[in-house]
């Protein structure tokens, strides 16, 4: 088996995107994402292209149980995944804050955040166990409040995502992430 990576949130977007640039680079993969049948597609067009292995774990990463379930039951030749690429993510509910949906809050939350920890939980151990790997979480800046010209508190929505290593992994265990 070829070096494997993890990536979350891979139907679409960077996460397809990302998928592709590593199995280019001859990375087996575990792709996950809410929709199995853009998953299924997605590992057939890798899998052709490349001529790598790609296994698909179909959750929605809000689901902690499914999390848990899915990663706790992957077999030995998929345990040894040296790269987790946290992308599943989404922004929701565009409105002043005042005006707000605390329903899209919760729902972007649960998703951008809980969702990043419960996959993260799940992983650390078996790279502490391999004694080896790297986490990047994909952070979408999709809220930053701002004050318009008429002194009003309004949400926007940056163009711009950027890559930070898990710096917990470095602090902890005292090795240096290589990006």
């Amino acid at each position: 088996m070829n070096k494997l990576a993890m990536i979350t949130g891979a139907t679409a977007g960077i996460g397809e995107a990302t998928a592709h640039l590593y199995a280019q680079n001859g990375y087996d993969l575990i792709i996950t994402g809410r929709r199995d049948n853009l998953l299924q597609t997605l590992k057939n067009k890798l899998e052709n292209q490349y001529g790598i292995e790609v296994l698909t774990l179909c959750f929605d990463v809000r689901d902690k149980e499914a999390v848990n379930n899915s990663i706790s039951n992957l077999e030995d030749k998929w345990r040894n995944i040296g790269i987790l690429i946290n992308n599943a993510g989404l922004a929701k509910g565009f409105h002043d804050i005042q005006d707000g949906n605390i329903e899209d809050w919760e729902t972007m939350i649960d998703t951008n955040i809980k969702g990043l920890l419960y996959v993260s939980r799940q992983i650390m151990p078996i790279m502490i166990k391999n004694h080896s790997g790297h986490v990047f979480v994909l952070e979408l800046v999709a809220i930053s409040p701002r004050i318009d010209d008429a002194g009003k508190l309004r949400e926007r929505a940056p163009l711009h995502c950027h890559l930070r290593p898990c710096r917990q992994w470095e602090k902890h265990y005292h090795r240096k992430i290589d990006l």
